[in-house]
C-alpha cells in the first residue's frame, strides 16, 4: 500500500521540531548535559581563580553564594536562551528567504523508498536510510536521516485517524529504531 500526503510546515512547526531535537532526543539531551557540565565546569575554575587570587579570605567565602547563585540562574536560564536562540535564527532564515525546511511538500511512501517533492527539489530516500522515527502522539511523525535532518509529517496532513493508525503500522515495518512521545 503506498501512502501519499501533501504537507504544510509553519515556522512554529518547524520550531518545535527543532526544540525537539535539542531538549528530547538522545542526541540533543548529550548536547544539553555538556553544555550544562561546561557551565558548572567554568565557574569551577572561577571559584578557583577567585580563591588563588584572594587567598581563603573572607571576601573568598563571601563570593561562593554568589557564584553559586549564577551557576543555578545560568543552568536554570540554558533551555530559555537555547530556544530564544533557535528562534531568532529561524527568523534571520525567513528574513533571508533561506529556510531550512520547505514550508510545502509532498511525501509519498512506496514499499521500498519514500520520496518527498518540495518546489526546488526531489528526494528519494531508502528506508534503510532511516535512523530513527520519532512520533510524538497525535502531533507530530519525525522521520530521522540523522541527528538533525528530519522529515517532518504532521497529524494534519492525515485526512482520518484510520489512515494516521495504517501508516504507523506501516511505517513501524520499516524502521526498527522508533520512540514515541506523549504530547
Amino acid at each position: 500500500m503506498d501512502f501519499k500526503f501533501n504537507v504544510t510546515i509553519s515556522e512554529e512547526e518547524y520550531l518545535e521540531f527543532n526544540k525537539f531535537v535539542m531538549f528530547k532526543s538522545k542526541a540533543g539531551k548529550k548536547q544539553m548535559l555538556k553544555y550544562r557540565l561546561l557551565l558548572a565546569a567554568l565557574f569551577c575554575i572561577v571559584a578557583i581563580l577567585t580563591a588563588v587570587r584572594e587567598g581563603f579570605s573572607i571576601t573568598f567565602l563571601y563570593s561562593i553564594p554568589f557564584l553559586i547563585i549564577a551557576l543555578t540562574a545560568s543552568l536554570l536560564l540554558l533551555k530559555p536562551l537555547t530556544t530564544w536562540i533557535l528562534k531568532t535564527q529561524i527568523k534571520a532564515m525567513k528574513k533571508n528567504g533561506k529556510l531550512a525546511y520547505s514550508p510545502k511538500a509532498e511525501l509519498i511512501f512506496f514499499e521500498d523508498c519514500f520520496v518527498e517533492t518540495t518546489e526546488s527539489n526531489k528526494t528519494e530516500q531508502k528506508y534503510s536510510s532511516i535512523e530513527r522515527i520519532s512520533i510524538i502522539e497525535g502531533r507530530v511523525i519525525y522521520i530521522h536521516v540523522n541527528n538533525v535532518i528530519a522529515f517532518l509529517l504532521p497529524v494534519a496532513a492525515f485526512d482520518s485517524w484510520e489512515l494516521y493508525d495504517a501508516f504507523l503500522e506501516f511505517i513501524k515495518t520499516k524502521c526498527e529504531n522508533i520512540d514515541t512521545y506523549s504530547r
